[in-house]
């Protein structure tokens, strides 16, 4: 009965095993390796902070790793399957390239010992490969010489993980050519060497280490290769494409640092705390949108771009990337002491003020939308019906008789093609309005209105309509397309102008002052006093603010460019 169950178990064994398409021959006893490496790559993310430095080619010579003079870091729970020795590890990502059956052709230049792993199930994106590694290899081989890995089924666009080790710890080059049986991309990063044998025609970059050599036709003349010492080409040019991009660049010993050095906006340095991940400072400066100068260390880059308009009217994150990929995470904050920012409404969401002062507005039947920048509620959508959003009325926000009074106001907009508010006198949907009072006069306001000849026109009215600069009549832009529109007001100049996407379309002089009757602003609907109508606005409207001063022509600019 023993002997029974012993024969059955070891049928089992013999079933099972080879499903896993591991090689059944006697176990290798590996070689005592004395580890020339005291730093080891992390693999997790190896591929996601150097993805810029991945070559990719149909084949791939890579110089093996001996006495660990290459190694990773791996999980702890990392499954190698059916190798005995995990030293000498050299990783490669395999893109599938044909459904079908795959025979790998993996091969040693001078017949030394090679075993690999494969495993599967990798992401597009390579974030799950050290999640991919602590399963069981769908295949893996430790033959005396190359390596037999076969794949049965494989699918076009599929990711594997590929893991040779150089058993034998003597120097010899992985040759990596195109599969036995199947077609394959073979991916890594900064290979010592990298050698052409096919014809190139795409746009890569091709990286290496110490050399990169071709034997084939270069059939594309916006190919880069950098490497660290040699680059040796035998392109065989033509006369259609004859040069291509050669650097000696490293890839390999990159540096890590990733400090943002200096920070200045507006001729203020602020304090660069890295410990804390902060820049903290103050501005003289009454205008809190612009573009700061930040030094970084060599080879390292930061997002959003340092040449990017910032308003740092509020906290504003900066991620530094070291030339190695590691990153390190900014809050910038700076005091402005005398920001001229009245109100801001970013409108994503809510209807919070973000500027100093808190004037929240309540919004009514708007819906958050995705704006200009493709953000997803970001802006508000006004149906034309019902929509507004009221801000209360506060001085700071009136116009009035104020003699000294300077104003600007900048908004987002994108209106639908049809507005469904028309009156008899053609004055319609209104973007911003501080209402009419008892005689008929107002603060401001802005609105759409068509003319005899039903040319479309935007109208920016402060007091009343006795004067033409009062009542100021200018073209509106093409409906259903996002537009910037900056208003400005000087009382002790008596001026006006409107700016259309960045540049100055119109100025004007008025004489009659407006009335602050001490109403509320409404955003995306005006009141016709004469009319008793409520005139609402259809489209999107997006970063409104006010400004207690008159905008240059430059800052117009910058905010447009925000």
């Amino acid at each position: 009965m023993n002997r029974t169950l012993t024969i059955v178990y070891l049928l089992t064994l013999i079933i099972i095993i080879p499903q896993f398409g591991f090689s059944q021959k006697n176990k290798k006893q590996p070689s005592k390796i004395i580890s020339s490496n005291t730093s080891c790559k992390d693999l997790c993310g190896l591929y996601l902070d150097k993805s810029e430095f991945i070559s990719n080619s149909k084949e791939l010579i890579l110089e093996a790793p001996i006495n660990d003079n290459l190694c990773f870091q791996l999980p702890l729970n990392t499954n190698f399957g059916c190798l005995a020795s995990y030293n000498n590890q050299t990783w490669v990502i395999i893109k599938v390239k044909s459904s079908g059956d795959l025979n790998l052709n993996i091969h040693s230049s001078n017949n030394t010992d090679l075993d690999a792993s494969v495993w599967g199930g990798i992401s597009d994106n390579l974030d799950n490969i050290c999640a991919a590694i602590q399963n069981l290899p769908i295949a893996c081989d430790y033959s005396s010489i190359d390596p037999e890995i076969n794949l049965v089924n494989v699918t076009a666009g599929q990711y594997l993980v590929l893991l040779i080790t150089n058993f034998s710890n003597t120097p010899t080059n992985i040759e990596l050519k195109q599969p036995f049986v199947g077609d394959v991309e073979y991916n890594y990063v900064c290979p010592a060497l990298f050698n052409s044998s096919q014809d190139i025609t795409d746009n890569s970059v091709y990286w290496a280490k110490d050399s990169i050599t071709s034997s084939q036709t270069i059939l594309n003349s916006n190919v880069t290769f950098k490497a660290n010492r040699v680059i040796n080409l035998i392109p065989g040019f033509n006369s259609n494409h004859d040069y291509f991009l050669a650097e000696i660049e490293d890839c390999d010993n990159l540096s890590a640092e990733n400090e943002v050095l200096s920070f200045t906006f507006m001729e203020s340095k602020l304090n660069v705390n890295s410990s804390q991940n902060s820049i903290t400072g103050s501005s003289v400066s009454d205008f809190a949108v612009g573009i700061p100068s930040i030094q970084l260390p060599p080879g390292a880059t930061i997002s959003p771009l340092a040449t990017a308009v910032q308003d740092f009217s509020l906290p504003v994150t900066y991620v530094v990337r070291a030339e190695n990929g590691e990153t390190r995470e900014y809050i910038v904050t700076i005091n402005f002491n005398n920001n001229k920012l009245i109100a801001g409404y970013k409108f994503d969401g809510n209807a919070e003020d973000y500027s100093q002062n808190n004037f929240d507005a309540t919004s009514f039947n708007v819906v958050s939308e995705t704006d200009r920048k493709n953000l997803p509620n970001s802006c508000f959508y006004f149906n034309g019906i019902n929509s507004q959003i009221i801000i209360p009325h506060k001085p700071e926000l009136s116009l009035g008789s104020n003699q000294t009074k300077e104003f600007s106001i900048s908004v987002w907009y994108k209106a639908d093609q049809t507005q469904s508010n028309l009156n008899s006198n053609s004055i319609a949907a209104h973007l911003v309005h501080k209402g009419y009072g008892e005689s008929g006069s107002l603060d401001y306001s802005v609105h759409f209105s068509t003319n005899q000849n039903n040319i479309n026109n935007f109208v920016w009215t402060t007091g009343n309509s006795v004067d033409q600069c009062s009542y100021k009549v200018f073209n509106a832009p093409a409906r259903e397309i996002w537009h910037h529109l900056v208003l400005t007001y000087s009382a002790g100049l008596k001026e006006k102008k409107v700016y259309i996407d960045g540049a100055l379309t119109n100025t004007c002089q008025f004489s009659v002052m407006p009335i602050d009757f001490g109403l509320d602003i409404t955003v995306g609907k005006g009141v016709v006093y004469q009319y008793l109508a409520d005139l609402y606005y259809k489209g999107f409207i997006d970063d409104l603010s006010f400004y207690n001063k008159v905008l240059s022509d430059s800052e117009v600019v910058l905010l447009n460019n925000l």
